[in-house]
């Protein structure tokens, strides 16, 4: 019985130490990942970051707009900052005995972004100051607040006092330090495409955004594509020409009707006297004789009024079927259709009929730019979204000569 007990009460004991053994053994190399693990997968983010930064830029450049093409390069530098920051805090939170080496990895993996990446280190990790400053290079700042301590001139030069003294030994002084004063903050993104007139993008449900872009593009593929391909396949230029002028003729009683709640007398006579010209003498508006006798063309649309009463173009959604959009736009879009005669004329069949045809026309004219866009992006989805607010930066300027070319031609009328 006692044997029995001895055993029993043996026995924990046993597995305790079987534990403690298998975790002695067990060295910290098997769960820590090396420096050179670590410097290779900061390494990895950063060249990453700058593909997709090359090909946010080159878009712009594609559409036209030099400027954005910078602007992207400066979020591109932020995103690297953050991403390789992240990740660097994280592993140096696990291992603050590697501090040094981590951090040399790190600026070593985003050179460009040094300074801003190391006061950030410097920030999360004020006791590893000097290992941080050791491995990047950079020196450690002095902690706010903290006074600098100096003996004044007349204590130095005073004898010591006896021991017993009745006057006090002269006692160090603060010296006054000038406290800096913070820089102005650099202005944003946002702030730069401002200035440029692209208003900010704002994409707060893209993952919802991103599972709507999903189906459309499935059903872009598999539909609207190949029925645009045979189309410009099977038809001459001159007719693809014919048919789109007819569609911009019938669409100007639209742009009349913005016209005039855009309080644009003179836009609004250029509109009545195109959509007469080209209904009569152009035929329906096959030919654009409206043009020839000096009466250029131009886009109005309700979300365009909208901007022009001051109203932001709020959050940026994908509709389906329907594809890229600002809030103020998908508004905009409805409020069009009720501006459009042929709306109340027709049958809903028949217009559906003429909106089906229409898109076809629209997408066969996006054939060549969007599969090139598509062939040599990282992110499809990002740099259609960049094409959309690029070319609706146009669109809100009513696309008249001094706005890209470029981006009429590749994204007109993309959403």
């Amino acid at each position: 019985m006692h044997d029995m007990g001895f055993r029993a009460g043996l026995r924990p004991l046993l597995v305790s130490a079987v534990v403690l053994a298998a975790i002695s053994s067990w060295s910290p190399g098997t769960v820590a990942q090396t420096v050179s693990e670590i410097a290779s997968s900061l390494q990895a983010i950063s060249i990453r970051n700058q593909q997709l930064t090359d090909q946010e830029a080159a878009t712009a450049q594609r559409l036209g707009n030099p400027h954005l093409a910078t602007d992207y390069q400066r979020r591109g530098l932020r995103r690297l900052e953050t991403d390789i920051g992240t990740q660097t805090i994280h592993w140096i939170s696990r291992h603050p005995d590697r501090a040094r080496d981590i951090a040399a990895a790190a600026v070593e993996a985003a050179p460009t972004v040094q300074d801003s990446l190391t006061q950030r280190l410097f920030a999360t990790f004020p006791g590893l100051a000097s290992e941080i400053a050791a491995g990047t290079g950079v020196p450690a700042p002095m902690i706010p607040g903290q006074p600098t301590y100096s003996v004044s001139p007349q204590a130095a030069m005073t004898a010591s006092p006896p021991l017993f003294a009745s006057a006090p030994a002269p006692r160090p002084t603060l010296a006054s330090t000038a406290v800096p004063q913070p820089s102005p903050a650099p202005p944003t993104v946002d702030d730069d495409l401002s200035a440029l007139g692209v208003e900010a993008i704002s994409d707060p449900i893209e993952p919802v955004n991103r599972v709507i872009f999903a189906f459309n593009d499935a059903v872009d593929i598999m539909i609207f594509r190949p029925i645009a391909a045979i189309y410009g396949f099977l038809a001459p230029d001159v007719v693809k020409s014919a048919v789109r002028r007819v569609f911009d003729n019938l669409n100007q009683p639209v742009v009349f009707a913005n016209d005039l709640l855009q309080l644009d007398i003179v836009d609004a006579g250029v509109t009545v006297g195109r959509f007469a010209i080209n209904s009569t003498a152009g035929v329906l508006g096959i030919f654009d004789v409206a043009q020839v006798v000096g009466l250029e063309p131009h886009q109005a649309d309700f979300g365009q009024t909208l901007h022009s009463y001051g109203l932001g173009a709020g959050p940026y959604i994908v509709l389906p079927l329907l594809g890229p959009n600002s809030t103020r736009d998908a508004v905009g879009d409805g409020v069009d259709v009720f501006l459009q005669p042929l709306t109340y004329i027709l049958e809903s069949e028949v217009n559906l009929a003429i909106s089906g045809t229409k898109a076809i026309v629209q997408r066969e004219t996006l054939l060549k730019p969007l599969d090139d866009l598509r062939a040599s992006s990282v992110d499809y989805y990002a740099a259609l979204r960049a094409a959309y607010y690029q070319n609706r930066s146009a669109g809100l300027r009513k696309g008249r000569k001094g706005d890209s070319g470029a981006v009429d031609e590749l994204f007109d009328q993309a959403e």
